[in-house]
């Protein structure tokens, strides 16, 4: 049994019955997105408190992000990743990480407001969010297929 199959076993363990179990995990779903939102917040206070010097130090706050990395290569041997629609996503979520990123952007520029890399980072960042929002509904279906088509063999197997 692997590491993580062997936390759910024990998280499992606890739990009286599933609809208990079904609340658990709901909630983890839940704190996923508060916790995400949380370390870009946490992020942008940072650029405003570091010396300006060292803007960059900040990116080190998005360490605790590695851990939906992992969630995701686990879920992906599970089952198919699920599709992700701007639809999906509350359009309060959606404004509040704009702002957010606006906010630790514009702090990030406040630190070397004269070297070419502030005004890069700025517009890269602004196409970045662009590129996510248009791109990752395809990314994620066609993940979605392939994770299907590959857990479809498996059983045919």
């Amino acid at each position: 049994m692997k590491l993580f199959d062997r936390e759910l076993a024990r998280i499992d363990a606890l739990m009286d019955d599933e609809y208990q179990q079904a609340m658990y995990y709901r909630s983890m779903a839940i704190n996923t997105q508060v916790q995400t939102l949380a370390v870009y917040v946490t992020a942008a206070v940072v650029t405003w408190f570091v010396p300006e010097s060292v803007p960059l130090i900040v990116i080190v706050v998005l360490a605790p992000l590695a851990g939906s990395l992992a969630g995701n290569q686990w879920l992906k041997q599970h089952t198919a990743r699920p599709k992700v629609q701007a639809k999906h996503y509350s359009p309060v979520l959606i404004a509040a990480a704009v702002v957010v990123v606006a906010f630790w952007m514009v702090g990030m520029f406040r630190a070397n407001p004269t070297d070419s890399f502030g005004g890069g980072l700025l517009v890269g960042s602004i196409a970045g969010i662009v590129g996510v929002l248009l791109l990752a509904p395809y990314i994620t279906a066609r993940n979605n297929r392939k994770d299907t088509a590959r857990l479809n063999s498996r059983l045919d197997d």
